[in-house]
């Protein structure tokens, strides 16, 4: 016998961010000054190729992570960032569960 179920549960508004701009527990960010900033990430759960990023973590939406490799990578390394709107729509339409 099988039996077809069906959960519900209420939208709650979550950070996810890029699995692979995750390195060993750290993100890459470009601060305001546009130098490479470390911040260790608390992650709740993995969903595909995305990280739900837990609810108190200081990182906040609006940052500007990285998401390609850096090598080497310490902090205050000058960087020129290029934005990766592409990549930004199908991060949005990934993390909100809708099919392009």
């Amino acid at each position: 016998m099988f039996a077809a179920v069906k959960f519900y549960t209420p939208v709650r508004k979550r950070l996810v961010i890029p699995r692979k701009a995750v390195h060993q527990g750290r993100v890459y960010m470009a601060g305001t000054d546009n130098k490479l900033k470390i911040q260790p990430v608390s992650i709740t759960h993995h969903l595909g190729p995305l990280v739900v990023i837990k609810e108190n973590d200081p990182l906040k939406p609006g940052q500007k992570i990285i998401i390609t490799d850096i090598l080497p990578v310490f902090e205050d390394l000058p960087l020129k960032p290029v934005i990766a709107r592409e990549y930004q729509q199908w991060l949005a339409t990934e993390a909100l569960g809708k099919q392009p």
